[in-house]
Parts: C-alpha cells; structure tokens; sequence
C-alpha cells in the first residue's frame, strides 16, 4: 500500500512516497505530477519498496529532470541495478 502527499515548499511542490510504489500507486504519482502547479521534486525517504512498475515510474520520472530526494540506499541500488540491466540487454541485440 502507498500514500502519495502533496506539500509546498517554497517555490518546489514536493510529492512524497509512502509505503510501497506499485502499479496501482503510479497512476495516483502520475495524477499528483500532473496536477502540480510548480516545479515539481520526488520525495523517496518514506519509500519502503516498489516494484518493477513503481521503479519504472520513478526512472521516468528522474529522466524528466524531475529531482527526487531522500532516496534510500536500497531504492537507489534498485534503480541502478535496473538501468544497468536494461542497457546490458540493449547491447545484446
């Protein structure tokens, strides 16, 4: 289950991620994205998990320039993993 939030911080509109990001979870952060009304910056300290949909999500989001924050280590170990997974499968073709 997640909890996606919303707060304003100065000129940056922060959205949170509570819990664990899953396929249901994008399309509620996808909502939140699209109704931010200012820069927008991608708060992971609450993260607990996500799966491939929710990590995929996240991926797309940083390659927007969207920048996240309070990323926790295994989260960024995942995302890492990820990205070097996909261009080595790239390569084999």
């Amino acid at each position: 289950m997640v909890r996606i939030t919303t707060r304003q911080e100065g000129e940056w509109q922060v959205i949170g991620i509570d819990g664990r990001l899953a396929a249901d979870g994008v399309i509620e952060l996808e909502k939140a994205v699209a109704a931010a009304r200012s820069a927008v910056r991608i708060d992971l300290q609450a993260l607990r998990s996500a799966d491939g949909d929710g990590l995929d999500a996240i991926r797309r989001l940083e390659a927007r320039g969207i920048p996240l924050l309070g990323v926790p280590p295994y989260v960024r170990l995942l995302l890492e993993q990820t990205t070097v997974a996909a261009l080595g499968a790239d390569r084999s073709r």
